[in-house]
């Protein structure tokens, strides 16, 4: 279970360094442009939360997605060969979920259960203990959305609102409703030699069979894994694997190696629906200063 962003999800990521509200129907929930204020003002209150991308570790995943409600259009066809994934998705459990399920919905655990924690290293396990304290006693973290920063990857697959996925043969291009965020992933490319870090990476991919493989290099080390301040190394290196289902479900399984962060490779899964009818909105990050409480906590 992760939750990134006060917003739930379940996931395989791990982490290895040096190398590594949907517009539902009137009368359910408010509308997520609505919602979108109490975004910055959750980031005061974190401390619900502060289990944020807290998971147990797991071997790389090989498991079917769960059963859900699903949409069971059949897979489609960029080609002969790969799936074409071009459309509007939303995260399973997410604010834009029309249809959240058991399955993806649960309540994440709490961030004094060290049990459920990312496999740390002893650094980073007392680096975090004293954030999460300090959250737990109502300390409020410098979390740097709320300064109209965005989160970066992996943080932003958590997908609290729909992503835009744009396939082509050279590229896969994901736009982020949540803070207007872009990732780029060039297929069949090599990582430059001298990678500047980003906020989202350096991404390249290869196809292996109907499986898109993702290695990301490059991240800045001054953003955060999530919105509890879980901080990583300066080399992290994030493996993805984009694959769907036969229900219809496209998963992004992650790998991140950080040897600064990890003791052992850390493993969750993203999953994510299809909804043709959606549209992702423009999300425009300007006046979140003037509303997001002052912190205390500084990762």
């Amino acid at each position: 279970m992760i939750a990134l962003g006060n917003f739930h999800a379940r996931a395989t990521v791990a982490v290895v360094s040096g190398d590594l509200l949907q517009r539902v129907p009137d009368g359910d929930v408010p509308d997520r442009r609505i919602m979108k204020l109490p975004r910055y003002l959750a980031a005061a209150t974190i401390s619900l939360s502060a289990a944020s991308f807290i998971v147990q570790a797991s071997p790389v995943s090989t498991a079917k997605s769960p059963s859900c409600t699903c949409d069971h259009r059949p897979i489609t066809q960029a080609s002969p060969y790969h799936p074409d994934w071009t459309g509007v998705w939303v995260r399973i459990g997410s604010l834009s979920d029309p249809r959240v399920t058991r399955d993806y919905s649960e309540v994440p655990p709490s961030p004094t259960d060290e049990t459920d924690w990312p496999p740390l290293t002893q650094a980073y396990r007392e680096k975090y203990r004293l954030i999460t304290k300090a959250l737990e006693k109502g300390e409020r973290l410098n979390d740097p959305t709320a300064n109209c920063l965005p989160a970066g990857f992996p943080w932003m697959m958590n997908m609290p609102y729909p992503m835009e996925i744009h396939q082509t043969a050279a590229q896969v291009t994901i736009i982020a409703e949540w803070m207007s965020q872009t990732r780029r992933i060039y297929i069949g490319a090599h990582h430059p030699q001298d990678v500047d870090p980003t906020f989202f990476g350096d991404s390249v991919g290869h196809w292996r069979g109907n499986t898109l493989v993702v290695d990301t290099v490059g991240l800045r080390s001054n953003t955060t894994m999530n919105d509890s301040g879980l901080m990583h190394g300066k080399h992290t290196h994030v493996i993805e694997r984009w694959f769907q289902s036969k229900d219809g479900v496209l998963n992004d399984e992650l790998t991140v190696i950080d040897d600064e962060m990890l003791i052992q490779p850390w493993v969750r899964t993203f999953h994510y629906r299809r909804e043709p009818t959606f549209r992702v909105m423009e999300y425009v990050c300007e006046n979140n200063r003037d509303y997001a409480p002052r912190a205390t906590i500084t990762p």
